[in-house]
């Protein structure tokens, strides 16, 4: 009888086993990431766990480690791809990376050297990563030695006798050599990585860094052309994990601030190359990650810049993709950011479309005071000009040529010419000589009007089209483009 009961207990200990190991099967089934951290020397604290956005640290968590500066970061969901970071107490980071679905690991280090005593378990990445910022302190460390030894060396080079000018010269071409030798094992570094680990987020990261290799003999204008098609060739724009990596933000900033010819036209333009490379590269229409993120924080950054004249680029972005409906549906559905941005748009830019013309008044080329507002047509194409550029003519030429074959377009519509510059002779001449006399020819020398804010004259030429309550109905567009525009709007009424 006591050998049957223990059977019983026995049977009875196997199944409550076998339930556990079943139960804790299904709750590790259940985790989608688990990630244990130790660090030795950090005890009873809270940390954060934070993951990039551009280059601003986004909590993700807040976790509590015990007495062995042990904690977990666990739970249902899978992590966002991109770079974290562990923020301590004492607000030290240790950075590391979530790079794929298999989100099980172990990261250990100590809080006397978090990256020099970095160890990862089960994520080549981390152990990848780790090294990187071992390996990049060390050079830094190296490089700014050998040359701070340089600079202080040739401060004191002059002042020495000959015979010791050779000894400290052979130190600084030492000192140099180090400064180089130091580039060059990081740059091999990087070379494996990019060569043997192209998907892994560190190398995303590197490829965010590197330079492009212009060609040779460019002039300023192609450089430019140049850089602004081939800035992000090594760069995977199609990649979800960009907008959680610190260097893309920064690489955008480079691009926007640096590269491209600073001139509100030529980075709009840059702006819009880009975003139609994100688009190509994601093949998701306006719902890419990449897309909405870069977007996104262009717009914010031009939106309230403190750059004279460079609200024009907002007012870029808003008319090209925000009133075009270029913007993922999720951005569309927020009808008040969408009422916003449009305010926003209204009031930082007075001609934009459908704002009533700002007035001007000027002298034209009898003397005679000008008031655009008191100027009585259907329709008015009001074209900024200078007589000194070749595009300008063409455009002017071309709107003469259109208007003397097309008897329907002339009896309805009003020309003011505006030249922006201030060589009036050469200026009265131009008219003359060009036969510019049917239209009204006006120009202001000391820009009085203000004209340059009111109509965000950056460039010329810039042409705008007026309805008959002077409302502007197009700005900016090409010029070809006005002769449909004004029937369009004639059919309407």
């Amino acid at each position: 009888m006591i050998k049957l009961q223990s059977k019983m207990v026995s049977k009875r200990f196997i199944s409550c086993l076998l339930i556990l190991v079943a139960f804790c099967h299904m709750a590790q089934a259940i985790e989608k990431h688990h990630i244990d951290f130790e660090i030795v020397g950090l005890k009873d604290a809270d940390v954060q766990i934070a993951i990039y956005h551009g280059t601003t640290a986004m909590e993700v968590a807040v976790l509590h480690a015990n007495s062995q500066g042990q904690f977990t970061l666990s739970g249902d969901t899978l992590l966002v791809q991109g770079l974290y970071l562990v923020v301590l107490p004492n607000k030290q980071t240790l950075e590391f990376v979530v790079e794929n679905i298999t989100q099980f690991f172990s990261i250990k280090t100590s809080i006397e050297d978090l990256y020099g005593r970095a160890e990862a378990v089960n994520s080549n990445g981390n152990g990848m990563f780790f090294e990187y910022k071992r390996k990049n302190a060390t050079m830094m460390y190296n490089y700014n030695h050998a040359n701070n030894r340089v600079k202080v060396l040739s401060q004191q080079l002059s002042t020495l006798p000959s015979e010791q000018q050779v000894v400290v010269s052979d130190s600084i071409a030492y000192y140099r050599q180090l400064s180089m030798m130091a580039v060059k094992e990081m740059r091999s570094f990087q070379n494996k990585v990019l060569q043997y680990n192209r998907s892994s987020l560190l190398a995303a990261m590197m490829n965010c860094t590197r330079e492009i290799s212009l060609p040779q003999n460019l002039t300023q204008e192609q450089r430019w052309q140049f850089v602004r098609n081939h800035f992000f060739d090594y760069v995977n724009l199609a990649d979800a994990r960009l907008p959680h990596i610190p260097t893309y933000k920064q690489m955008i900033d480079r691009y926007v601030g640096r590269e491209l010819f600073q001139h509100p036209d030529s980075i709009s333009i840059g702006v819009d190359t880009l975003l139609n490379q994100i688009l190509r590269a994601e093949n998701k229409g306006y719902e890419g990650t990449v897309y909405y993120y870069t977007l996104n924080y262009l717009f914010t950054k031009f939106q309230n810049t403190s750059y004279t004249g460079y609200d024009r680029i907002f007012t870029n972005m808003v008319e090209r993709h925000y009133l075009t409906h270029h913007l993922p549906e999720r951005t569309l559905a927020n009808k008040e950011f969408m009422d916003r941005v449009e305010l926003r748009y209204r009031a930082v830019s007075p001609s934009c479309v459908g704002n009533h013309a700002p007035d001007l008044q000027l002298r034209d080329n009898q003397g005679r005071w000008v008031h655009t507002d008191s100027l009585e047509a259907e329709f008015m194409v009001l074209i900024f000009y200078d007589i000194e550029c070749d595009h300008c003519a063409k455009v002017v030429n071309t709107w003469k040529e259109m208007l003397e074959n097309d008897s329907w377009l002339a009896h309805r519509t009003q020309t003011v010419l505006f030249y922006t510059e201030e060589k009036k002779n050469d200026w009265l001449e131009y008219i003359e000589k060009n036969q510019l006399g049917g239209f009204v020819n006006v120009m202001d020398p000391f820009r009085s009007s203000r004209f340059v804010e009111l109509y965000n004259i950056g460039s010329t030429p810039s042409v705008y089209v007026l309805d008959k309550e002077k409302t502007v109905i197009g700005r900016q567009i090409p010029i070809e483009r006005v002769s449909q525009m004004i029937r369009n709007s004639a059919t309407k009424e």
